[in-house]
């Protein structure tokens, strides 16, 4: 059994180990090297039907899962590109903290680095006239997942003029 886990872990990821019994079926398990194996009685035809429809629903269901985490993967990896890239000021916040911020967002803030920026709240960058409606959107935002939030409000750089921007939540 082990032998078969581990190359079945190693070529073939979206597989499944099934044993086959005349008439015990045991609860599926799965190994320490992340391998299902279920256990399926073969004595009655229709539940062997039953057992083998839910094994390639199952599988099926493995391998999607797998293809997603993969685009959702590239797709991090592209969104990061271009944000990395944009001449478009940008910046990740959450919980008043910045996340991560393009150069483009670094110079307009007047930010040296993006370690500054981690250690600048946004609260810092709004003025105090503004707080009010920006920092209870943004905090709403961290909660619930709906679509962005967008709002038109006064930012004021570290050193610099005051100016208007629309910000995203």
């Amino acid at each position: 059994g082990r032998i078969l886990t581990k190359i079945l872990q190693h070529y073939s990821p979206d597989s499944v180990l099934v044993r086959v019994s005349d008439n015990q079926w045991h609860k599926p398990m799965r190994t320490r090297q992340g391998i299902d194996v279920f256990t399926i009685a073969t004595q009655n035809p229709s539940i062997l039907q039953s057992q083998i429809d839910f094994l390639l629903y199952y599988t099926d269901l493995k391998q999607n899962f797998r293809h997603a985490k993969h685009l959702l993967g590239l797709a991090e990896l592209r969104s990061q590109w271009l944000m990395d890239h944009s001449q478009e000021a940008l910046a990740y916040i959450a919980n008043g903290q910045h996340l991560h911020t393009n150069p483009a967002y670094l110079a307009l803030m007047g930010l040296n680095s993006l370690e500054d920026a981690h250690a600048t709240q946004l609260s810092n960058l709004v003025p105090h006239d503004q707080q009010a409606l920006v920092l209870p959107l943004a905090q709403q935002a961290a909660i619930i997942t709906r679509p962005s939030h967008r709002l038109v409000t006064t930012l004021r750089p570290l050193h610099g003029q005051q100016f208007r921007a629309e910000v995203r939540f």
